[in-house]
């Protein structure tokens, strides 16, 4: 192993740059009309369904076309309000830990499945920051709700840090004699 990779910072960020890059540009730059387009196209549409769907049970007059939910307040899910950008950075800071991959994947989905909830969160909110004070919409949306999901993700990743660290400390316990 080359010196430089001995160091576990430096290791640590070389990993998080080898998953971290590719995903983003696979994200960022999806080729025409394939198969990662359309799966991002889904992607969208899917949150817009669960959001809309929470939506309903406040406002019954919320409705989903695709990626736009229709109600008292119109919103139309596109990417960057996906928080991708922030799953990609939380699953790549996982994923470079020193620790078993099982370990590592399993953070990846948890982390996943966290930041997706508060995504939700953040639509559900959005829709009724419109119908409830629409010029606070524009600041909700683009300084404060980027700013909470960011925070959200490393909360994140540093609950799985303490957790990771207690499962191989307990793991070490187990192997004494």
């Amino acid at each position: 192993m080359r010196a430089w990779l001995k160091r576990p910072e430096l290791a640590f960020a070389t990993r998080f740059v080898a998953v971290s890059v590719p995903l983003s540009a696979l994200y960022a730059y999806p080729r025409g009309d394939g198969a990662v387009h359309a799966a991002i196209h889904g992607y969208l549409a899917l949150y817009a369904r669960v959001a809309g769907a929470v939506i309903a049970w406040f406002d019954p007059s919320a409705r989903v076309v695709d990626t736009q939910i229709f109600g008292r307040y119109a919103l139309s899910i596109v990417k960057n309000c996906d928080a991708m950008d922030v799953q990609i950075l939380l699953f790549s800071a996982i994923l470079a830990l020193p620790i078993r991959l099982g370990l590592r994947l399993l953070g990846g989905v948890v982390g996943f499945l966290l930041v997706s909830l508060a995504n939700v969160t953040r639509i559900v909110s959005l829709y009724f920051i419109g119908v409830h004070a629409p010029s606070e919409f524009e600041l909700a949306h683009r300084e404060w709700w980027p700013l909470a999901m960011v925070l959200w993700a490393l909360g994140a990743f540093l609950m799985f840090v303490r957790f990771a660290r207690e499962a191989a400390a307990a793991s070490s316990l187990r192997k004494l004699p």
